[in-house]
């Protein structure tokens, strides 16, 4: 469990990263298509969250954190600890992956590359602040690890 947890902490670094490179490149590559690397950059991160995803829902549904939801949901609210990893983390990495997936899927289909990674940036940069807020921070939490 511990190795999951570790991997699960870790893993935000590569997706912050991936996130990082979608901006740049589109503040640098604002009139291109949405191909090449550009999609590449795209793919690779929303291919970061879906395994995120995964790692996050074993732990979730294994986690004593998020355990307490299951057995008293009334106290487990009345707990920031418990409440953060038990509902407002797991929402809010869900809309943000959610978001990420639709502003891919949407944008690989339109025909007009330039209008088609201007939608996917902007989907993916609601993603990115919903996903950023919903990380347990030290800076952020009382509660949250760097790692």
């Amino acid at each position: 469990m511990t190795g999951l947890v570790h991997a699960h902490s870790g893993l935000r670094y590569l997706i912050l990263a991936g996130f990082l490179w979608v901006i740049f490149n589109f503040i640098g590559k604002r009139n291109e298509a949405f191909d090449g690397g550009i999609k590449k950059a795209f793919l690779i991160t929303m291919i970061f969250l879906h395994v995120q995803l995964i790692i996050g829902l074993v732990l979730y549904f294994k986690s004593a954190k998020s355990a307490m939801i299951f057995e008293d949901f009334g106290m487990a609210m009345g707990n920031s600890l418990t409440r953060f990893y038990g509902m407002e983390h797991m929402v809010g990495m869900l809309i943000g992956i959610a978001l990420a997936t639709v502003g891919y899927s949407k944008a690989k289909r339109m025909s007009d590359g330039v209008l088609a990674h201007a939608k996917a940036f902007k989907l993916y940069a609601i993603a990115f602040v919903i996903i950023f807020v919903s990380i347990p921070w030290p800076f952020l939490r009382e509660f949250g690890t760097w790692f």
